[in-house]
């Protein structure tokens, strides 16, 4: 399941079965195992945070740009233990 929480800056919880995290054209790119897409601008600065689970598919480019626009970036396990922060 992909959780989206709206606020001022959305935070992005990417944990379902699936899950993808990818860049494209100076956005992030967001798809679930249905195929379901939903893209947030860097320049509009949607996404605050994000927190990435073990088992899912994040791309190099996604993960570089996360640090690049300086977004808390979470690692974790699937039993909510963080492994990393970027």
């Amino acid at each position: 399941m992909l959780e989206v929480v709206k606020s001022r800056i959305e935070k992005i919880v990417l944990d379902g079965y699936g899950s993808y995290l990818g860049r494209n054209k100076g956005c992030f790119i967001i798809r679930d195992a249905k195929g379901d897409v939903q893209r947030y601008s860097h320049y509009q600065k949607e996404i605050g945070e994000a927190i990435l689970k073990e088992g899912k598919y994040v791309s190099v480019d996604a993960l570089r740009d996360l640090l690049l626009w300086n977004m808390d970036t979470y690692i974790m396990t699937q039993k909510n233990v963080a492994t990393g922060i970027l």
